[in-house]
């Protein structure tokens, strides 16, 4: 139980605790972070954040995760997952394969990025499906053959 209450209270304040200094603009005051506050947040962020994620899976794996890791184990996430982690291993290639081959200045503003970096995600996530359609899936069929019991 103790494990449970430091995972929310660490990932509730890793997402919304600086949520307040984020939209400081908003209430025409300005906020600069101080060296000390920038310098933990960005050393014990990511490892907190992993932390959290690596709670989750083990308890999730253990039996532990109560409701949570029975959604998380539910078998409809197993193609989502796959290809997610596909894109995460194309994405930065086509990126920079895309970024690298423009041969021309062009004018630089927020629809032009997000344009590049959507049709760049479309067209991740459309090879990552391939991919797992022509190497994953065969593989695992193999796989799963390889280990069936013979009769």
């Amino acid at each position: 139980m103790v494990g449970w209450l430091v995972f929310a209270v660490t990932a509730a304040a890793l997402v919304f605790g600086l949520s307040g200094r984020n939209y400081y603009h908003l209430l025409g005051a300005t906020h600069s972070y101080s060296d000390v506050e920038s310098f933990f947040y960005a050393s014990f962020s990511s490892t907190a954040w992993a932390i959290c994620v690596g709670w989750l899976v083990l308890t999730s794996y253990c039996g532990c995760g109560g409701g949570l890791g029975t959604l998380l184990s539910h078998p409809v996430w197993v193609l989502p997952s796959r290809v997610t982690y596909s894109v995460f291993v194309l994405s930065l290639p086509f990126h920079l394969m895309i970024s690298y081959s423009v041969h021309r200045f062009f004018f630089v503003s927020t629809f032009s990025f997000v344009l590049s970096y959507v049709g760049i995600t479309v067209i991740c996530f459309q090879a990552a499906f391939l991919i797992s359609l022509v190497a994953e899936s065969p593989y695992i069929a193999l796989s799963k053959l390889a280990r069936s019991p013979r009769s």
